[in-house]
This record gives structure tokens, C-alpha cells and sequence, in this order.
């Protein structure tokens, strides 16, 4: 994980006890967590929108 909250999994961010952030030291996990939500959107942002298959159901 890094400084942004990203895992080694595109797309994927961790906050709290994940984000190796002390077990039961909340103002760490909170602020990781704004961390995490905000590269989160900047990443969706950067993705393409697909439209979804309708007939896959």
C-alpha cells in the first residue's frame, strides 16, 4: 500500500486496521480513509465508462 491508500490491485485502496494503520487508533484510520476516498474518485474518474451487456443476464 502506499502513501495514497492504493493496494497492489489497481482500483483497490485500504483505510484503517487494513491499511496498517494501529488497531484501535481511529483518527489515523479516519484520515487514511478520507485518503483512500479521495484517490479513489480521482481513479474512477480516469477510467472509461462501458456500457453494460443487457443480454449477459
Amino acid at each position: 500500500m502506499n502513501e495514497n491508500a492504493q493496494t497492489t490491485i489497481p482500483g483497490l485502496y485500504a483505510a484503517g486496521d487494513m491499511a496498517s494503520v494501529p488497531h484501535n487508533y481511529m483518527i489515523g484510520a479516519f484520515v487514511f480513509g478520507r485518503i483512500a476516498g479521495t484517490h479513489a474518485i480521482e481513479y474512477i474518474e480516469s477510467l472509461d465508462f462501458i456500457e453494460p451487456n443487457t443480454d449477459f443476464l
